[in-house]
């Protein structure tokens, strides 16, 4: 409920986030329109990395939404029908765009899915109950281990061959997350692509006439 009691309406909605609209209809515009430039490599390069901006200014604007604790009923049907028309931008540009997303695809799949991986491992990390006296204790076990003056040989070498032994961990947990992500994002990149390169002949050769 904003200050005066009032729900947020349409207009309020567009004023508050008025940059924010100008902004992301000029990056629509240019994902378009670069489409028309002669070397269309850099028609493709830029549609891309402008589409992206656009993705994220547009949730942006949605997550603003929920800044809002009451609205009218036309500001909730203007956002539902804005987040339609950005759908159909988007599956237009899957659509239309099939040579930079057969390439691109399995690329975004694979960083999406290493990052998932890895917000999900360091979720299952907090989950693990801590002791702040042991964790006291390794950290004052870490601080002797750095520090070899003082040590025995022998204690050097273990010191050295757990430090080793900790970073074949971590270099074999990013190996393995890695690995994972790329073998996971190529098939299924591949299964989106064929999905969207049916829908892109279906839709090239659909007959509009056939609705009159």
């Amino acid at each position: 409920m904003s200050e005066t009691g009032e729900k947020k309406r349409v207009k309020d909605f567009l004023i508050d986030y008025e940059k924010e609209f100008t902004v992301l209809g000029i990056f629509i515009a240019i994902v378009i329109f670069s489409s028309a430039i002669r070397i269309e490599i850099f028609g493709y390069i830029l549609s891309f990395i402008f589409f992206l901006l656009a993705v994220i200014i547009f949730s942006s604007i949605m997550q603003g939404m929920y800044d809002y604790e009451d609205q009218s009923f036309s500001l909730t049907l203007f956002i539902i029908v804005l987040s339609f028309g950005f759908l159909v931008f988007t599956f237009y540009f899957l659509i239309d765009f099939r040579v930079l997303w057969r390439f691109a695809l399995p690329y975004i799949l694979y960083f999406s899915l290493l990052v998932f991986i890895s917000w999900l491992l360091s979720l299952l990390a907090k989950l693990i109950p801590s002791n702040q006296d042991q964790s006291e204790t390794d950290e004052a076990f870490f601080k002797k281990l750095f520090n070899l003056k003082g040590l025995t040989k022998k204690k050097k070498v273990i010191g050295i061959l757990i430090i080793i032994a900790c970073l074949v961990f971590v270099w074999g947990l990013l190996w393995g997350i890695s690995f994972v992500s790329i073998r996971s994002a190529i098939p299924l990149a591949r299964i989106i692509n064929d999905l969207l390169d049916k829908a892109h002949e279906q839709i090239m050769n659909f007959d509009i006439s056939k609705l009159k």
